[in-house]
């Protein structure tokens, strides 16, 4: 029951749109009718630019973070892979409830929840991301790489075993919630990396 509860406190902190909130205050506009159309960080950076972007994308981390951070260090009772939170948090941030279930792509929770887990493992998959990000100039192949790196690191060290379907869920809600991106980059549509002015 104690691990039901914090699954559900999990996917409501997951829920919180900071890009939608931080959009609406700053900016009065809904960027889900802007760019990509989605609540992600890479969304709230093209659209709001950098000065708003990147704190709601920050903010989005620590939905995850906080919670995945404390399961790992022991300061709340959770019987299961702390990931399983992320998991939860990510569920919340994609399909958030206080957003008309119309939120993210994953990414921003799912580096919360590597941070939150292992700092580590959250580092190394994170600056793989980013070099992939500047050598291809695209934000999905470089998010995409993320989920990958960080579950390849764990298949391959028996520490992380119990935690390996976890991030695999993880990885699969990314390649999900991409698939609208891996069609245009096959055709050649997909946006390379750039930012909003303001």
């Amino acid at each position: 029951m104690n691990e039901f509860i914090w699954i559900i406190i999990a996917y409501l902190l997951g829920s919180i749109p900071f890009s939608l909130i931080i959009g609406m205050i700053f900016k009065k506009i809904d960027i889900r009718n802007h760019g990509s159309g989605n609540l992600g960080g890479t969304n709230a950076v093209r659209v709001l630019g950098a000065k708003y972007g990147v704190p709601a994308g920050l903010l989005d981390i620590s939905k995850a973070l906080i919670v995945v951070y404390l399961a790992s260090s022991g300061n709340i009772d959770f019987g299961y892979s702390p990931i399983y939170l992320g998991v939860a948090a990510t569920i919340g941030h994609c399909y958030p409830l206080f957003a008309k279930f119309r939120g993210g792509k994953a990414v921003s929770t799912t580096m919360g929840t590597l941070l939150g887990f292992s700092p580590v493992i959250g580092m190394v998959a994170i600056v793989i991301a980013i070099i992939v990000i500047l050598v291809s100039k695209y934000v999905s192949v470089g998010s995409t790489v993320l989920g990958l790196s960080a579950l390849l690191i764990m298949i391959f060290n028996p520490n992380y075993y119990s935690s390996v379907i976890a991030c695999s869920i993880l990885f699969v809600f990314i390649i999900y919630r991409h698939i609208p991106n891996y069609k245009r980059l096959a055709n050649g549509t997909e946006n390379k990396l750039s930012f909003g002015k303001n």
